[in-house]
Formats: C-alpha cells, sequence, structure tokens
C-alpha cells in the first residue's frame, strides 16, 4: 500500500479544528490547553484525532503532544498536527523539544510555512531519523524567497516513512515547547551550487495551470517528486523512479485542481525539500 504522507487520510469527520487562537504567535507551544471535547485536541491545533494525544511526558509544564502511528481499519494512520496562526515578525528559526520512537525508517518531520498575503514568503522543511529518548531541541532553519514580513504561520508536525516505503505501526513522538528564534533581515539567496540538492522554487508562482519544478541531486538517487494541498492530500505524482546526479525539470498541470496553496515535496535518498506554489485562477 502506498505510504500516507495524508494528515487527511481519514473521512473529514475524523479532524477537529480547534478554536483559533488569539494571539499572533505559535498557539499553544507548550501543548499546556487541551479541548474538552471527546476526543480532545490541543487548543489552536488540528489534528489526526485518534492518534494525537495528550501525554503527562512534559519537557515542562503538565502535558505535551504524542502522536503514534496506528492500524485504522486496516490502513496504516501516521500521526499529525498542524496549525494556521496570525503572525507579525520574520523568525530565522522553528525550535521545539521531542521525543522519537521509530520503527523500522521512519522519519519524525517538521515543516513551517509562512505567508504574507496568502502568497509564500518563507519556508523550512526537515526530517529527522533515529530514536531519541530523551527530550531533544530540533530545529528548522528558514528560507525566505521575499523581503515581505509573514502575516500568517502553518506548521505541520507528523511522522513519515522512507522515501520509497510505507509507514510502520508503532512508531511514536513526544513534542513540546515550541518557539520560534531569531530574526531575519535580508532575503535569503537560493542556492545554485550545480550538483547540489535543491528543490528551486517553481517558476511561474504563482501560476494557471501550469508551472516548472526545478531539482537538482548529487549522486544516484531514488527521487519522489510529489505536489499535496496543504492537509496532506497527494494531488500528483511527477516521478519515482532512480536517477543519476544532475540537473531537473518537471512540468506540474493544475487543471482541474481549485485554485489555492499547493506543496511540491522532494525526496533523493535520505534528503528532503519542500517548496509552496500558488495557484491562481
Amino acid at each position: 500500500m502506498t505510504r500516507l504522507f495524508r494528515f487527511a487520510l481519514f473521512a473529514a469527520g475524523f479532524l477537529i479544528l480547534a478554536a483559533p487562537p488569539g494571539a499572533a504567535q505559535i498557539p499553544n507551544p507548550g501543548f499546556e490547553s487541551w479541548t474538552t471535547s471527546v476526543p480532545s485536541v490541543p487548543t489552536g491545533w488540528v489534528t489526526t484525532v485518534i492518534n494525537v494525544t495528550p501525554s503527562t511526558t512534559a519537557r515542562s509544564g503538565s502535558t505535551a503532544v504524542q502522536g503514534a502511528t496506528v492500524d485504522f481499519g486496516g490502513n496504516i494512520a501516521p500521526a499529525g498536527l498542524w496549525s494556521f496562526f496570525p503572525l507579525q515578525e520574520s523568525p530565522g528559526q522553528f525550535t521545539g523539544y521531542y521525543q522519537f520512537s521509530p520503527v523500522g525508517d521512519d522519519r519524525f518531520q517538521v515543516t513551517v510555512l509562512l505567508y504574507k498575503d496568502n502568497i509564500p514568503v518563507a519556508g523550512g522543511d526537515t526530517s529527522f531519523a533515529g530514536a531519541v529518548g530523551s527530550y531533544t531541541q530540533f530545529a528548522v532553519n528558514l528560507e525566505y524567497y521575499t523581503s515581505d514580513v509573514p502575516d500568517t504561520g502553518y506548521v505541520i508536525i507528523s511522522t513519515t516513512g522512507p522515501p520509497d516505503g510505507d509507514d510502520h505501526l508503532g512508531t511514536t513522538f513526544l513534542v513540546d515547547d515550541l518557539a520560534f528564534a531569531g530574526t531575519v533581515n535580508s532575503v535569503t539567496q537560493l542556492s545554485t551550487t550545480p550538483g547540489a540538492f535543491t528543490l528551486d522554487q517553481n517558476f511561474p508562482n504563482p501560476f494557471n495551470p501550469t508551472t516548472t519544478i526545478r531539482f537538482s541531486i548529487p549522486q544516484e538517487s531514488y527521487v519522489v517528486l510529489e505536489v499535496f494541498t496543504l492537509l496532506g492530500q497527494r494531488v500528483a505524482q511527477l516521478l519515482q523512479e532512480r536517477k543519476p546526479a544532475g540537473d531537473y525539470s518537471m512540468t506540474f498541470d493544475a487543471s482541474g485542481l481549485p485554485s489555492g496553496m499547493y506543496v511540491a515535496r522532494l525526496r533523493a535518498g535520505e534528503a528532503i525539500a519542500t517548496r509552496t506554489m500558488a495557484l491562481v485562477r
């Protein structure tokens, strides 16, 4: 069965949207507040409800958030939580503390996207492999595409399987104490080094209905290039095969898809990169 990177992999009825945060910052960063609904979700976050729960194994305070990959009706259900929230700064990093107990080659994944007037201005995407038995800080560096100060943040935290395999039952994580760090005062220049692992910003962007996605891999790798909605629903698989080192270009045709934001995700071996794309009709 194809691996599920889908936080919305179930019917919409299994997704619960908590009340929107009121502060212009990460909502409920220590996961101390949970809804009184059944099942409960962290305030200000959306989750794959059946496998994201509060945990008393907290780094600080009384609770952390716990996710687990479970069996749901014969399907592999990876854990995921995400949040949109207002933002009025240009942070350089997104940080937090986590524990991770993977099965097989499963990874802990954090994706951060920042927007201004619904257009992506910055982003970062990092995955972490290997067991982590005590709370350890992670950091996702944010790369800026424009000099605009973001007005909206979007954070996704999840488990994910290897690039060419399924998620594994029993993988778990704990997360606590999220924060932004640092300030970016200038736009980061995208790498143009030939042969480096890069996923360039698609062009044109915004686009209608086609756009070009260029990427480079430094060595022969099993490459997967896919496009997802912001809720994790895969809408296109542009490439899934072994490729030699080199520079590549793929066309994404969004005919039939509604206007909105989409995420291009590139995996080559252990390396992962994402770019947000705006379809405007």
